[in-house]
């Protein structure tokens, strides 16, 4: 910190550490620092998806889509739709709350199918995971 002088933001410095937690493969770490940076700036859109981003990463996908839409204004941002739908679709293949619900598929089908026509930069992973959403049951898809 002493060697910052101030010139670059918290929020860069900690999403800096998150992603370099996340390529160690270290969701626990990633996870703590991105909670230390939302705990920080709660409501800063950058410091809500570093920490939904390292919650799904640690499958944790409830607590990922809670705090994604804690915040309404967050919610049109194509960013953050992709990370609410990837919580969903987690939740979905692995069996869990919220993707393996009635409420959460239809969720997932919803703002999947919206970041899809909205153009999203991942839109065709997304649009592989819908296919997968609309022909199995929730959890893991057959091999």
């Amino acid at each position: 910190n002493d060697a910052r002088d101030g010139s670059v933001d918290d929020t860069g410095i900690a999403g800096l550490l998150v992603d370099a937690y996340m390529r160690l493969g270290d969701a626990a770490r990633a996870t703590a620092m991105a909670r230390a940076a939302l705990d920080a700036q709660p409501g800063n859109p950058a410091a809500v998806r570093g920490f939904a981003g390292a919650s799904i990463a640690a499958g944790r996908y409830a607590e990922a889509v809670q705090i994604l839409e804690a915040d309404p204004a967050a919610a049109a941002d194509l960013e953050t739709a992709f990370l609410v739908v990837h919580a969903l679709y987690g939740g979905f293949v692995g069996n869990t709350a919220p993707g393996n619900s009635a409420a959460g598929v239809t969720r997932l089908r919803t703002v999947g199918r919206e970041y899809v026509e909205a153009g999203g930069p991942h839109a065709a992973l997304v649009t592989e995971w819908l296919v997968v959403a609309d022909t199995q049951p929730a959890g893991p898809p057959p091999r």
